[in-house]
Protein backbone atom coordinates (compact mmCIF):
# COMPACT_ATOMS: atom_id res chain seq x y z
CA UNK A 1 0.00 0.00 0.00
CA UNK A 2 2.94 2.62 0.99
CA UNK A 3 4.65 1.62 -2.94
CA UNK A 4 1.72 2.34 -4.39
CA UNK A 5 1.13 6.07 -2.81
CA UNK A 6 4.93 6.62 -3.21
CA UNK A 7 3.98 5.69 -6.98
CA UNK A 8 1.14 7.88 -7.03
CA UNK A 9 3.16 10.71 -5.39
CA UNK A 10 6.19 10.35 -8.08
CA UNK A 11 3.61 10.44 -11.29
CA UNK A 12 1.99 13.59 -9.74
CA UNK A 13 5.11 15.35 -9.11
CA UNK A 14 6.44 14.27 -12.64
CA UNK A 15 3.26 15.54 -13.89
CA UNK A 16 3.88 18.93 -12.15
CA UNK A 17 6.99 19.18 -13.38
CA UNK A 18 5.40 18.24 -17.07
CA UNK A 19 2.83 21.42 -16.26
CA UNK A 20 5.81 23.64 -15.53
CA UNK A 21 7.88 22.39 -18.58
CA UNK A 22 5.40 23.70 -20.35
CA UNK A 23 4.52 26.80 -18.91
CA UNK A 24 8.09 27.71 -19.32
CA UNK A 25 9.08 29.41 -22.83
CA UNK A 26 5.42 30.10 -24.43
CA UNK A 27 6.47 33.60 -24.93
CA UNK A 28 9.29 36.56 -25.60
CA UNK A 29 8.13 38.97 -23.44
CA UNK A 30 9.52 39.40 -20.17
CA UNK A 31 6.24 39.74 -18.14
CA UNK A 32 4.02 37.22 -19.93
CA UNK A 33 6.49 34.83 -19.57
CA UNK A 34 6.76 35.18 -16.23
CA UNK A 35 2.84 35.58 -16.02
CA UNK A 36 2.73 31.79 -17.02
CA UNK A 37 5.18 29.83 -15.48
CA UNK A 38 4.73 31.52 -12.03
CA UNK A 39 0.95 31.31 -12.10
CA UNK A 40 1.44 27.50 -12.79
CA UNK A 41 3.92 26.72 -10.14
CA UNK A 42 1.93 28.69 -7.71
CA UNK A 43 -1.18 27.14 -8.47
CA UNK A 44 0.13 23.51 -7.96
CA UNK A 45 2.96 24.18 -5.37
CA UNK A 46 0.34 25.98 -2.73
CA UNK A 47 2.58 29.18 -2.98
CA UNK A 48 1.32 32.82 -1.87
CA UNK A 49 3.54 34.76 -3.74
CA UNK A 50 6.11 34.97 -6.06
CA UNK A 51 8.94 37.69 -7.65
CA UNK A 52 11.67 37.70 -10.33
CA UNK A 53 14.55 40.03 -10.16
CA UNK A 54 16.98 40.60 -12.74
CA UNK A 55 20.24 42.07 -12.56
CA UNK A 56 21.03 45.69 -13.99
CA UNK A 57 23.02 45.00 -16.37
CA UNK A 58 20.58 42.78 -18.51
CA UNK A 59 17.93 45.07 -18.63
CA UNK A 60 17.62 47.94 -21.28
CA UNK A 61 13.96 49.07 -20.77
CA UNK A 62 12.51 50.09 -17.39
CA UNK A 63 10.58 52.91 -17.60
CA UNK A 64 7.29 51.08 -16.82
CA UNK A 65 8.96 50.50 -13.51
CA UNK A 66 9.89 53.74 -12.95
CA UNK A 67 13.64 52.90 -12.09
CA UNK A 68 16.91 52.99 -14.14
CA UNK A 69 19.82 50.94 -14.27
CA UNK A 70 22.65 53.50 -14.76
CA UNK A 71 25.02 52.98 -12.52
CA UNK A 72 23.18 50.28 -10.66
CA UNK A 73 24.43 47.56 -12.79
CA UNK A 74 25.22 44.82 -10.51
CA UNK A 75 21.59 45.61 -8.42
CA UNK A 76 18.12 43.24 -8.91
CA UNK A 77 15.42 45.00 -9.92
CA UNK A 78 12.04 43.71 -9.61
CA UNK A 79 10.68 42.55 -13.31
CA UNK A 80 6.86 40.72 -11.98
CA UNK A 81 5.86 39.94 -8.85
CA UNK A 82 2.21 37.99 -8.16
CA UNK A 83 0.07 39.21 -6.13
CA UNK A 84 1.27 42.70 -7.03
CA UNK A 85 -0.33 44.51 -3.94
CA UNK A 86 2.78 42.63 -1.85
CA UNK A 87 5.39 44.82 -3.42
CA UNK A 88 7.34 46.89 -1.59
CA UNK A 89 10.91 46.93 -2.15
CA UNK A 90 11.52 47.56 -6.00
CA UNK A 91 15.38 47.30 -5.67
CA UNK A 92 17.96 44.56 -4.08
CA UNK A 93 21.56 46.12 -3.72
CA UNK A 94 24.46 43.79 -4.56
CA UNK A 95 25.08 43.26 -0.76
CA UNK A 96 21.57 42.56 0.73
CA UNK A 97 21.53 39.66 2.67
CA UNK A 98 19.89 37.17 0.21
CA UNK A 99 22.46 38.10 -2.36
CA UNK A 100 24.86 37.08 0.18
CA UNK A 101 23.40 33.85 1.04
CA UNK A 102 22.41 32.90 -2.29
CA UNK A 103 26.22 33.84 -3.25
CA UNK A 104 27.81 30.06 -4.84
CA UNK A 105 24.63 28.17 -4.11
CA UNK A 106 22.06 27.35 -6.46
CA UNK A 107 18.47 27.66 -4.05
CA UNK A 108 17.93 28.01 -0.35
CA UNK A 109 14.79 28.13 2.02
CA UNK A 110 14.52 29.83 5.53
CA UNK A 111 10.97 29.22 7.56
CA UNK A 112 10.14 32.37 10.08
CA UNK A 113 11.04 30.16 12.71
CA UNK A 114 14.74 30.35 11.65
CA UNK A 115 17.21 33.39 12.51
CA UNK A 116 17.64 36.05 9.64
CA UNK A 117 13.64 35.49 8.09
CA UNK A 118 13.28 39.52 8.42
CA UNK A 119 16.13 40.49 7.16
CA UNK A 120 15.01 38.18 3.74
CA UNK A 121 11.80 40.19 3.29
CA UNK A 122 11.43 42.59 0.71
CA UNK A 123 7.41 42.43 0.42
CA UNK A 124 4.33 44.08 2.88
CA UNK A 125 2.35 42.06 5.20
CA UNK A 126 4.53 39.00 5.15
CA UNK A 127 5.73 37.91 9.28
CA UNK A 128 5.06 34.62 8.78
CA UNK A 129 5.72 31.60 6.42
CA UNK A 130 8.97 29.98 4.66
CA UNK A 131 11.21 31.11 1.57
CA UNK A 132 12.85 29.46 -1.13
CA UNK A 133 15.11 31.44 -3.39
CA UNK A 134 16.15 30.24 -6.52
CA UNK A 135 19.61 31.53 -8.72
CA UNK A 136 18.41 32.53 -12.07
CA UNK A 137 21.89 31.75 -13.61
CA UNK A 138 23.75 34.36 -14.21
CA UNK A 139 20.51 36.78 -14.72
CA UNK A 140 19.02 37.05 -11.51
CA UNK A 141 16.93 35.54 -8.69
CA UNK A 142 13.42 33.83 -7.63
CA UNK A 143 11.58 34.36 -4.98
CA UNK A 144 8.56 32.09 -3.89
CA UNK A 145 6.88 32.38 -0.38
CA UNK A 146 4.07 29.86 1.40
CA UNK A 147 2.91 30.97 4.04
CA UNK A 148 0.62 27.79 5.59
CA UNK A 149 4.48 26.20 5.43
CA UNK A 150 6.03 26.17 8.73
CA UNK A 151 9.23 24.80 7.86
CA UNK A 152 11.86 24.98 5.06
CA UNK A 153 11.29 23.88 1.70
CA UNK A 154 13.41 20.16 2.34
CA UNK A 155 16.87 19.80 -0.35
CA UNK A 156 14.80 16.93 -2.71
CA UNK A 157 11.89 19.45 -3.00
CA UNK A 158 14.48 22.29 -3.73
CA UNK A 159 16.38 20.07 -6.54
CA UNK A 160 13.10 18.71 -8.23
CA UNK A 161 12.30 22.72 -8.53
CA UNK A 162 15.60 23.42 -9.75
CA UNK A 163 15.45 20.87 -12.82
CA UNK A 164 11.84 23.10 -13.67
CA UNK A 165 13.28 26.20 -12.89
CA UNK A 166 16.88 26.16 -15.36
CA UNK A 167 13.82 25.18 -18.06
CA UNK A 168 12.37 28.72 -16.70
CA UNK A 169 15.51 30.61 -16.46
CA UNK A 170 16.42 29.38 -20.10
CA UNK A 171 13.61 31.25 -21.63
CA UNK A 172 14.29 34.26 -18.87
CA UNK A 173 17.19 34.69 -20.97
CA UNK A 174 15.30 34.45 -24.45
CA UNK A 175 13.62 37.01 -23.38
CA UNK A 176 16.46 39.11 -22.12
CA UNK A 177 18.16 38.78 -25.49
CA UNK A 178 15.18 39.01 -27.41
CA UNK A 179 14.56 42.55 -25.30
CA UNK A 180 18.36 43.65 -26.17
CA UNK A 181 17.05 42.85 -29.99
CA UNK A 182 14.40 44.62 -30.06
CA UNK A 183 16.29 47.61 -27.91
CA UNK A 184 19.07 47.55 -30.27
CA UNK A 185 16.20 47.80 -33.03
CA UNK A 186 14.24 50.63 -31.64
CA UNK A 187 17.54 52.44 -30.62
CA UNK A 188 18.68 52.28 -34.33
CA UNK A 189 15.35 53.55 -34.91
CA UNK A 190 15.09 56.35 -32.80
CA UNK A 191 19.05 57.49 -34.40
CA UNK A 192 17.72 56.80 -37.96
CA UNK A 193 14.56 59.50 -36.89
CA UNK A 194 16.83 61.63 -35.39
CA UNK A 195 19.39 61.79 -38.18
CA UNK A 196 16.34 62.11 -40.35
CA UNK A 197 14.66 64.93 -38.34
CA UNK A 198 18.70 66.52 -38.09
CA UNK A 199 19.05 66.53 -41.84
CA UNK A 200 15.20 67.57 -42.01
CA UNK A 201 16.14 70.55 -40.06
CA UNK A 202 19.42 70.91 -41.44
CA UNK A 203 18.27 71.64 -45.07
CA UNK A 204 15.10 73.35 -43.54
CA UNK A 205 17.48 76.04 -41.68
CA UNK A 206 19.62 75.87 -45.30
CA UNK A 207 16.65 77.05 -47.22
CA UNK A 208 15.69 79.55 -45.08
CA UNK A 209 18.50 81.01 -44.94
CA UNK A 210 18.66 81.09 -48.87
CA UNK A 211 15.78 82.74 -48.78
CA UNK A 212 16.52 85.25 -46.17
CA UNK A 213 19.84 86.03 -47.74
CA UNK A 214 17.66 86.74 -51.38
CA UNK A 215 14.79 88.70 -49.47
CA UNK A 216 18.31 91.06 -48.11
CA UNK A 217 19.29 90.97 -51.93
CA UNK A 218 16.43 91.74 -53.11
CA UNK A 219 15.08 94.42 -50.93
CA UNK A 220 18.24 95.88 -50.11
CA UNK A 221 19.08 96.26 -54.18
CA UNK A 222 17.08 99.81 -54.81
CA UNK A 223 17.11 102.86 -52.46
CA UNK A 224 13.40 103.64 -53.66
CA UNK A 225 12.27 99.99 -51.60
CA UNK A 226 8.69 100.48 -53.36
CA UNK A 227 10.16 98.92 -56.57
CA UNK A 228 11.14 95.85 -54.67
CA UNK A 229 7.99 95.06 -52.26
CA UNK A 230 6.35 92.71 -54.88
CA UNK A 231 9.46 90.42 -55.13
CA UNK A 232 10.00 90.68 -51.00
CA UNK A 233 6.28 89.23 -50.90
CA UNK A 234 6.90 86.90 -53.16
CA UNK A 235 9.99 85.66 -51.80
CA UNK A 236 8.91 85.44 -48.11
CA UNK A 237 5.95 83.34 -49.22
CA UNK A 238 8.41 80.78 -49.43
CA UNK A 239 8.91 80.36 -45.88
CA UNK A 240 6.02 82.17 -44.38
CA UNK A 241 2.48 81.46 -45.43
CA UNK A 242 0.36 84.33 -45.17
CA UNK A 243 -3.06 85.71 -47.09
CA UNK A 244 -2.34 89.09 -46.29
CA UNK A 245 1.17 91.40 -45.58
CA UNK A 246 1.57 95.12 -44.91
CA UNK A 247 4.16 96.96 -43.78
CA UNK A 248 3.46 99.97 -41.70
CA UNK A 249 5.68 102.99 -41.04
CA UNK A 250 5.39 104.94 -38.33
CA UNK A 251 5.05 109.01 -38.68
CA UNK A 252 6.35 110.10 -34.85
CA UNK A 253 5.89 114.16 -36.03
CA UNK A 254 1.63 113.53 -36.53
CA UNK A 255 1.40 110.19 -34.58
CA UNK A 256 0.27 108.51 -37.28
CA UNK A 257 1.37 105.37 -39.49
CA UNK A 258 1.40 105.16 -43.17
CA UNK A 259 0.54 101.59 -44.64
CA UNK A 260 4.01 101.95 -46.89
CA UNK A 261 2.92 98.30 -48.55
CA UNK A 262 -0.02 95.61 -48.44
CA UNK A 263 -1.26 92.79 -50.61
CA UNK A 264 -3.25 89.83 -49.70
CA UNK A 265 -6.97 90.09 -48.60
CA UNK A 266 -8.43 93.57 -48.65
CA UNK A 267 -9.05 94.76 -45.56
CA UNK A 268 -11.52 98.56 -45.52
CA UNK A 269 -9.41 101.18 -44.31
CA UNK A 270 -6.21 99.69 -44.34
CA UNK A 271 -5.33 99.42 -47.93
CA UNK A 272 -1.78 100.83 -49.59
CA UNK A 273 -1.07 104.03 -49.04
CA UNK A 274 -3.48 105.21 -46.31
CA UNK A 275 -2.69 107.07 -43.38
CA UNK A 276 -4.02 106.21 -40.49
CA UNK A 277 -3.99 107.28 -36.51
CA UNK A 278 -1.38 105.53 -34.47
CA UNK A 279 -3.64 105.56 -31.29
CA UNK A 280 -5.16 102.41 -30.37
CA UNK A 281 -3.56 100.48 -33.56
CA UNK A 282 -1.97 96.99 -33.39
CA UNK A 283 0.55 99.25 -34.33
CA UNK A 284 1.25 101.57 -31.79
CA UNK A 285 1.02 98.19 -29.12
CA UNK A 286 4.20 97.06 -31.03
CA UNK A 287 5.86 100.52 -30.81
CA UNK A 288 4.84 100.66 -27.00
CA UNK A 289 5.99 96.74 -25.87
CA UNK A 290 8.77 96.92 -28.49
CA UNK A 291 8.23 93.16 -28.92
CA UNK A 292 6.38 90.75 -31.63
CA UNK A 293 3.35 89.04 -31.05
CA UNK A 294 1.49 86.07 -32.15
CA UNK A 295 -2.25 86.30 -31.44
CA UNK A 296 -4.89 83.49 -32.80
CA UNK A 297 -8.08 85.05 -32.87
CA UNK A 298 -10.90 83.06 -31.10
CA UNK A 299 -13.98 85.12 -30.40
CA UNK A 300 -14.72 88.53 -31.61
CA UNK A 301 -15.80 89.68 -28.01
CA UNK A 302 -12.07 89.21 -26.79
CA UNK A 303 -10.55 90.77 -30.01
CA UNK A 304 -12.91 94.02 -29.19
CA UNK A 305 -11.97 94.36 -25.84
CA UNK A 306 -7.93 94.11 -26.55
CA UNK A 307 -7.97 95.52 -30.22
CA UNK A 308 -10.94 96.88 -31.47
CA UNK A 309 -8.89 98.77 -34.32
CA UNK A 310 -8.15 94.76 -35.39
CA UNK A 311 -12.00 94.41 -36.28
CA UNK A 312 -11.81 95.20 -39.87
CA UNK A 313 -9.64 92.64 -40.13
CA UNK A 314 -11.35 89.88 -38.00
CA UNK A 315 -14.43 90.56 -40.39
CA UNK A 316 -12.55 89.44 -43.25
CA UNK A 317 -11.91 86.41 -42.03
CA UNK A 318 -8.19 86.59 -40.72
CA UNK A 319 -7.74 84.64 -37.56
CA UNK A 320 -4.30 83.75 -37.48
CA UNK A 321 -2.24 87.08 -36.32
CA UNK A 322 1.87 87.44 -36.24
CA UNK A 323 3.09 90.93 -36.58
CA UNK A 324 7.43 91.81 -35.72
CA UNK A 325 8.63 95.20 -35.06
CA UNK A 326 11.01 97.24 -37.58
CA UNK A 327 13.49 98.81 -35.51
CA UNK A 328 16.55 101.07 -36.47
CA UNK A 329 19.04 102.54 -34.65
CA UNK A 330 16.90 101.29 -31.29
CA UNK A 331 13.64 102.93 -32.39
CA UNK A 332 10.90 101.25 -33.64
CA UNK A 333 10.18 102.71 -36.94
CA UNK A 334 7.33 100.45 -38.45
CA UNK A 335 5.61 97.14 -38.43
CA UNK A 336 5.50 93.79 -40.64
CA UNK A 337 2.29 92.42 -40.29
CA UNK A 338 1.65 88.41 -41.47
CA UNK A 339 -2.23 87.50 -41.77
CA UNK A 340 -3.65 84.03 -41.87
CA UNK A 341 -6.71 82.57 -42.61
CA UNK A 342 -6.49 79.53 -40.93
CA UNK A 343 -6.93 79.17 -37.61
CA UNK A 344 -3.70 78.94 -35.49
CA UNK A 345 -1.40 79.10 -38.65
CA UNK A 346 1.70 80.53 -37.02
CA UNK A 347 3.87 79.18 -34.06
CA UNK A 348 7.14 80.19 -32.27
CA UNK A 349 9.16 79.44 -34.88
CA UNK A 350 6.80 81.17 -37.54
CA UNK A 351 7.62 84.28 -35.12
CA UNK A 352 11.14 84.01 -34.71
CA UNK A 353 11.31 83.56 -38.80
CA UNK A 354 9.25 86.92 -39.20
CA UNK A 355 11.78 88.39 -37.12
CA UNK A 356 14.78 87.76 -39.35
CA UNK A 357 13.04 88.99 -42.10
CA UNK A 358 11.86 92.07 -40.37
CA UNK A 359 15.96 92.79 -39.44
CA UNK A 360 16.01 92.78 -43.28
CA UNK A 361 13.43 94.81 -43.84
CA UNK A 362 14.14 97.23 -41.10
CA UNK A 363 17.53 98.23 -42.51
CA UNK A 364 16.42 98.80 -46.15
CA UNK A 365 13.73 100.87 -45.04
CA UNK A 366 16.03 102.99 -42.64
CA UNK A 367 18.37 103.29 -45.71
CA UNK A 368 15.49 104.69 -48.03
CA UNK A 369 14.28 107.12 -44.91
CA UNK A 370 18.10 108.28 -45.52
CA UNK A 371 17.96 108.14 -48.92
CA UNK A 372 14.88 110.44 -49.33
CA UNK A 373 15.72 112.79 -46.86
CA UNK A 374 19.25 113.59 -47.78
CA UNK A 375 17.50 113.78 -51.52
CA UNK A 376 14.86 115.94 -49.98
CA UNK A 377 17.59 118.42 -48.14
CA UNK A 378 19.71 118.36 -52.01
CA UNK A 379 16.79 119.69 -53.13
CA UNK A 380 16.02 122.60 -51.07
CA UNK A 381 19.67 123.04 -50.84
CA UNK A 382 19.74 123.26 -54.84
CA UNK A 383 16.31 125.69 -54.75
CA UNK A 384 18.30 127.65 -52.17
CA UNK A 385 21.56 128.38 -54.65
CA UNK A 386 19.18 129.35 -57.34
CA UNK A 387 17.36 131.95 -54.97
CA UNK A 388 20.69 133.24 -54.18
CA UNK A 389 22.28 133.40 -57.65
CA UNK A 390 19.12 134.90 -58.58
CA UNK A 391 19.35 137.39 -56.08
CA UNK A 392 23.53 138.24 -56.55
CA UNK A 393 22.86 138.30 -60.15
CA UNK A 394 20.78 140.87 -59.96
CA UNK A 395 23.02 143.30 -57.09
CA UNK A 396 25.82 142.42 -60.05
CA UNK A 397 23.89 144.21 -62.64
CA UNK A 398 23.63 147.10 -60.79
CA UNK A 399 26.95 147.50 -59.61
CA UNK A 400 28.78 146.34 -63.46
CA UNK A 401 29.19 149.00 -65.74
CA UNK A 402 25.62 150.46 -66.42
CA UNK A 403 25.08 152.26 -70.50
CA UNK A 404 23.92 155.67 -69.77
CA UNK A 405 22.87 158.04 -72.12
CA UNK A 406 25.42 161.79 -71.58
CA UNK A 407 22.39 163.54 -72.42
CA UNK A 408 18.58 162.26 -71.52
CA UNK A 409 20.22 159.87 -69.06
CA UNK A 410 18.00 156.98 -69.70
CA UNK A 411 20.02 153.54 -69.34
CA UNK A 412 19.88 150.58 -71.92
CA UNK A 413 18.96 147.40 -70.45
CA UNK A 414 20.26 143.67 -71.17
CA UNK A 415 17.49 144.00 -74.34
CA UNK A 416 18.70 146.92 -75.95
CA UNK A 417 16.25 149.18 -74.86
CA UNK A 418 16.29 152.39 -73.38
CA UNK A 419 14.65 152.83 -70.24
CA UNK A 420 14.41 155.93 -67.66
CA UNK A 421 16.76 155.49 -64.79
CA UNK A 422 14.24 155.53 -62.22
CA UNK A 423 12.33 152.16 -64.01
CA UNK A 424 15.94 150.67 -64.57
CA UNK A 425 17.00 150.99 -60.73
CA UNK A 426 13.12 150.22 -59.53
CA UNK A 427 13.10 146.37 -61.60
CA UNK A 428 16.59 145.77 -60.88
CA UNK A 429 17.06 146.76 -56.55
CA UNK A 430 14.43 146.85 -53.92
CA UNK A 431 14.31 150.85 -54.35
CA UNK A 432 11.36 152.92 -55.46
CA UNK A 433 11.23 156.69 -55.99
CA UNK A 434 8.79 159.40 -55.01
CA UNK A 435 9.19 162.67 -57.49
CA UNK A 436 9.57 165.93 -56.60
CA UNK A 437 11.77 169.31 -58.60
CA UNK A 438 14.78 170.46 -57.44
CA UNK A 439 15.35 174.33 -56.79
CA UNK A 440 17.73 174.65 -59.99
CA UNK A 441 15.21 172.84 -61.80
CA UNK A 442 12.32 175.23 -60.95
CA UNK A 443 13.94 178.33 -61.84
CA UNK A 444 14.98 176.82 -64.91
CA UNK A 445 11.81 175.89 -65.50
CA UNK A 446 9.22 178.54 -63.46
CA UNK A 447 11.56 181.21 -63.60
CA UNK A 448 8.76 183.80 -63.83
CA UNK A 449 7.30 181.92 -59.68
CA UNK A 450 10.75 182.00 -58.94
CA UNK A 451 11.06 184.39 -55.38
CA UNK A 452 14.04 187.36 -56.61
CA UNK A 453 16.80 186.87 -54.40
CA UNK A 454 17.74 189.21 -51.65
CA UNK A 455 20.04 191.62 -53.03
CA UNK A 456 17.25 192.92 -55.69
CA UNK A 457 15.30 193.28 -53.42
CA UNK A 458 14.64 197.28 -52.44
CA UNK A 459 14.91 198.70 -49.08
Amino acid sequence: MKEKEDFSKVISEISILYELSLASGQSLDLKTSCDLFLKTLMARKNLGHASVWIKGEYLFDLQELGKSTKGNSHSFFLVYANPEFRIKEKVIPPNHPIVSILKGKEAFSIASSENGFSEIITEKGIDRGVFAIFALGKLGLLKLFSMTRETPFHEEQLNQLKNVISKFTISLEGCVAHQKVIQEINDRKRAEEALMRSEKTAKRLAQESAIIAEIGRIISSTLNIEEVYEYFAHETQKIIPFDRIAINLINPLDHTVTITYATGIEVPDRCQGEVIPLAGTFTEEIMRTRSSLLIQIENKAELTERFPSLLPTFQVGLRSLMSVSLISKDQVIGVLHFRSLTPNAYSEMDLRLAERVGNQVAGAVANAQLFTEVKRVEKEREKLILQLQDALAKVKTLRGLIPICSSCKKIRDDKGYWNQIEVFIRDHSEADFSHGICPDCVKKLYDDLSEPDDDKKKP
